[in-house]
């Protein structure tokens, strides 16, 4: 029934006493049990996602699928003030495909960590937002059997050995991201978020190795499972999470 139908079924003398009416019911309604309600014509998609004290909680599934560096990587988000928060993010790498010849998925045990500060941009439930991020890696590969030359002095050999190679990456990341947060439906604790952005990349790569050994690398074109050193890289990242909101 719509308020023009009421209206008409209403004398009109009648009618603003019927809107104080509806008025002191809806304000009696949003303190009803000593709390503060929400109003009844309350726009569950205008409720803001970030307000100060709100925890979140979040997953990285693709980390699951990632053959570079498979990962299980938790997080959490405090909004510390109206449309700031900070954040920080810890997982567990135990497989790669890095350092193994035959790109072949293998075992490899190593931790990442990330921390961002983050602006909302807007008070809405699907908010905008931009990102801050610093990130660090550090990873060990079993890379398989390779000749080791061995004996070296002045970067020269006096033989070689074929042996099991360990390898070990350390990575560090830093970005600008734009992004935003989505809620699977309106009011709804469970949701996602995705973000983009450029930064740079630090990375070094080499063999666990005796003092004594170097590995011998080898040049040409495709994959090469032994390019150690290090390296300054821009890096383009690309960031999909699954989040909850705890309050």
């Amino acid at each position: 029934m719509t308020l023009r139908t009421i209206r008409m079924k209403i004398q009109p003398k009648y009618f603003p006493f019927f809107v104080l009416l509806l008025i002191a019911a809806s304000s009696h309604a949003q303190y009803r049990g000593g709390e503060k309600q929400e109003p009844f014509f309350y726009n569950q998609r205008a409720k803001p996602f970030a307000k100060k004290g709100d925890i979140h909680l979040r997953w990285y599934p693709f980390g699951l699928i990632n053959t570079a560096d498979m990962n299980v990587t938790f997080g959490g988000e405090y909004v510390y003030a109206d449309k700031k928060s900070v954040s920080l993010d810890a997982g567990y790498i135990f497989a790669s495909i890095y350092g193994n010849a035959a790109g072949d998925l293998m075992p490899a045990t190593g931790w990442q960590t990330r921390v961002n500060h983050r602006w909302y941009l807007s008070d809405s439930r699907d908010p905008l937002f931009l990102e801050a991020e610093a990130a660090i890696k550090s990873a060990r590969y079993k890379s398989g059997a390779q000749w080791v030359g061995r004996g070296v002095v002045d970067g020269v050999p006096a033989y070689e050995q074929l042996m099991e190679v360990t390898s070990r990456k350390d990575v560090f990341m830093a970005a600008a991201k734009f992004g935003q947060h989505v809620s699977f439906s309106p009011g709804s604790r469970l949701g996602f978020e995705w973000a983009a952005g450029l930064g740079i990349r630090y990375r070094n790569y080499y063999p666990d190795l005796p003092d004594d050994a170097q590995v011998i690398t080898f040049g040409g074109w495709g994959f090469n499972p032994w390019n150690y050193g290090e390296e300054w890289l821009p890096d383009m990242q690309v960031t999909f999470r699954l989040t909850w909101k705890l309050k």
